[in-house]
């Protein structure tokens, strides 16, 4: 599933059988699933860290019993010096591509301490599956 028309058709021409253009935050939405696959700094749909409840409700709508989440992000501290103020993970995006533009959307790198500390907030286990080599990692979420 993805927010973009454009994405969507990509997908679909690549030969996925199932690509629909469905925002995974509308409520209409009520699939469940066993995984929940975030990768590529997946994290980054969540927008802010003041979405993340929401973020831990939807999933306990979504996820089946026994499923779990795999989240990829990054930890953007190395990045800067001051860390006083607003969550330095939060990130104003604009996506790019030739001469097309996107609007300018929220978009979240959390690091895998505050994620742990919001998933056992909203009844979550998170587990570090494995750090990658440039601030990045890969975390597995459940139900606790």
């Amino acid at each position: 599933i993805d927010i973009s028309p454009l994405s969507v058709e990509v997908m679909k021409q690549r030969g996925v059988n199932d690509a629909r253009l469905v925002n995974l935050f509308d409520e209409t939405f009520t699939e469940t699933f066993d995984s929940i696959l975030m990768l590529m700094n997946g994290s980054g749909i969540i927008g802010k860290l003041s979405n993340m409840p929401g973020f831990f409700q939807r999933m306990k709508r979504i996820l089946r019993p026994g499923g779990c989440i795999l989240m990829v992000s990054s930890d953007l501290r190395y990045l800067f010096e001051d860390l006083a103020g607003d969550y330095y993970g939060e990130i104003d995006f604009r996506m790019q591509y030739k001469d097309v533009k996107g609007d300018t959307f929220d978009w979240l790198y959390i690091d895998f301490q505050t994620l742990s500390l919001y998933a056992s907030e909203c009844g979550f286990k998170a587990e570090l599956v494995k750090e990658g080599k440039h601030y990045n990692y890969l975390a597995k979420l459940s139900l606790a």
